[in-house]
């Protein structure tokens, strides 16, 4: 309570202290504690001390040999730090350990660590520093890891939590909430350790949560693996979150495991660039002011993978928005909503033409994309692969696929159930040089405000060889503006048990279904199976032109406007005709 500070120890040997109290000082420290002038490393150990509402640092640790504080108290010191230790003037690592303890309220940093060692905080909080960072653990300058337990750092003055290390960064169970961002814009969290030569990585596991920070919630720079799990993300100024681990000369995955939330940030909801695997599992990615997810890994050649069940709904840009050099993985998604503000974007747009050789995109379980101003875009260099897929009121095409891009052909397969209604242009557009199958198609109302708004138009016409076109299951193309159905290809067309009624109001000549594989060097038949309807369409109703045989069934065509079914194979070689078949009841 005097004008200088409460306890000064300055010892050439080992510091070992108890039960201390040193509050109020107006001249000074609450305690300094400082051996590094003994001529061998010794040790400062504290257990259960309060340095609270000092006029500078509440405590001042300075040692060459290992530091263990613990129910350690600095709050409310009005010059300076709550707790600032530090034994990194050392050749030989030494650790610093603190357990228990709380740094807050103070006039700048909560608490300042510098050591070439090992750095631990379990049960550490740093909470409402008025001129700097919760905490800065920086052991950069040494080899040893940094370990964060159950600690939080909260609505600080300039970023929650910085870690920088020259080894591993773990944390369990991390909370930042609420910090603001000064100048040189700290984040809830930065976690750094992309040092020249470093190759660990960064894991964060527990329930982690970084919300309502000025700048991004958490961020994460690697030359190592990052693997985080369970991270609530929420309503940050910039970013949920940011993980860049390609400054490493070596690719390194980036994962992230369980389930994590990523909603109403100012920026992208959480935004990855890597070299390496990206996994994602279960992620909520909504209501952010850009995109929900952006994952970008084309500098490497590995995968993007997202399993489980993810939603990106109602962000500002793009739901999910990946570009990558290998292969993308997702099962379940759903992106609703996306990129009504800025008027561009899809629900998911995924990008893998960067590959080397043919690597598939595949979307697995139940996909629904609605209300975007693009729904699903594909453009791959392999094979598509989705099923289940519902995109719908769009404004602009429902699903647009395309690997025409593929050095050899690669198929685009639709299995399952697949809906494209009322989308402002096609409902379904799909361009390969490869096979495409679809199975059970629905394509209504499509093409609201574009005359080219085709149910689903499908072309493989530029193939080096034919490959068919088939649709399988019951189709259904009702109500587009266009044609219902068209498809070109220099292969065979088969469709089993298609209806296509009312379609061709925005051309006045629009046709149900127009099958065409009569282009140049085309090979191969045209077959309609099963039961098949054409009915009060603004053209044709079944238009069929071909080089090969063309086999109907089932057919029924009823009012439309033009003829009820117009079948022509006259581009069949002169040489080798080709029959025209109409079995059942026509």
């Amino acid at each position: 309570d005097g004008t200088g500070s409460g306890l000064y120890v300055t010892s050439d040997g080992a510091i070992t202290l108890q039960d201390v109290v040193a509050i109020g000082n107006s001249g000074g420290f609450g305690a300094s504690l400082v051996n590094t002038t003994a001529a061998t490393a010794a040790k400062v150990t504290l257990t259960t001390g309060e340095f609270s509402d000092n006029s500078t640092y509440g405590l001042f640790v300075s040692s060459h040999g290992a530091i263990t504080l613990r129910e350690v108290t600095a709050e409310s010191n009005d010059g300076g730090y709550g707790a600032f230790v530090r034994n990194d003037g050392v050749t030989s690592p030494v650790a610093v350990s603190l357990t228990s303890s709380a740094f807050n309220g103070n006039d700048t940093f909560g608490l300042q660590v510098f050591s070439r060692g090992a750095i631990t905080l379990n049960a550490v909080e740093a909470i409402k520093n008025a001129g700097g960072n919760g905490a800065f653990l920086d052991n950069h300058t040494g080899a040893g890891a940094i370990s964060i337990t159950s600690s939080e750092f909260t609505a600080n003055f300039d970023g929650g939590l910085a870690a920088w290390s020259h080894g591993a960064i773990t944390a369990t169970d991390l909370t930042a909430v609420g910090n603001t961002a000064l100048g040189d814009g700290y984040n809830g969290v930065d976690l750094f350790n992309s040092y020249t030569g470093v190759t660990a990585g960064i894991t964060l596991t527990g329930i982690n949560i970084f919300t309502d920070n000025d700048a991004s919630g958490l961020v994460i720079t690697s030359n190592g693996a990052v693997k985080l799990a369970n991270v609530l993300a929420n309503a940050n100024e910039d970013r949920g979150l940011h993980v860049n681990n390609t400054p490493s000369d070596r690719a390194q995955p980036v994962t992230l495991s369980g389930s994590s939330t990523f909603k109403y940030n100012g920026g992208t909801g959480v935004a990855i660039d890597s070299d390496g695997k990206v996994s994602l599992s279960n992620i909520i990615a909504n209501a952010n002011g850009d995109a929900g997810a952006a994952i970008d890994n084309t500098t490497g050649t590995a995968d993007v993978v997202l399993t489980g069940a993810s939603t990106f709904n109602t962000n500002n840009t793009f739901g999910l928005y990946v570009r990558s050099a290998g292969a993308i993985k997702a099962s379940n998604l759903t992106a609703n909503d996306d990129g009504a503000l800025m008027g561009f974007g899809n629900g998911a747009y995924l990008n893998n033409t960067s590959a080397a050789s043919a690597r598939a995109v595949t979307l697995t379980g139940v996909n629904v994309f609605l209300r975007d101003p693009g729904g699903l875009h594909i453009t791959s260099n392999g094979a598509i692969s989705i099923s289940n897929l519902t995109a719908s009121d769009s404004s602009g095409v429902g699903a647009d696929l395309d690997n025409t891009t593929a050095v050899s052909a690669q198929k685009i397969t639709l299995s399952g159930t697949n809906v494209f209604d009322d989308n402002y242009s096609s409902g379904l557009a799909a361009r390969s040089d490869g096979a495409i199958t679809i199975n059970s198609l629905r394509a209504s109302r499509n093409g609201l405000l574009a005359a080219l708004g085709y149910g689903a138009d499908l072309d493989n016409s530029s193939a080096a060889t034919p490959q068919p076109v088939k649709l399988t299951g019951v189709s259904l193309v009702s109500g587009n503006n266009n044609d219902g159905l068209l498809i070109v290809s220099r292969g065979a067309i088969s469709v089993a048990s298609l209806t296509a009624t009312g379609n061709g109001a925005g051309t006045s000549s629009g046709r149900g279904a127009w099958l065409r594989n009569n282009v140049a060097d085309a090979a191969g038949a045209v077959s309609l199976s099963g039961t098949n309807v054409f009915s009060g369409n603004d053209g044709i109703g079944l238009y069929v032109q071909s080089v090969g045989a063309i086999q109907v069934s089932n057919a029924t065509a009823t009012s439309n406007e033009l003829q009820g079914i117009v079948l022509q194979n006259l581009d069949a070689p002169a040489a080798s005709p080709q029959n025209v078949t109409l079995t059942g009841t026509t």
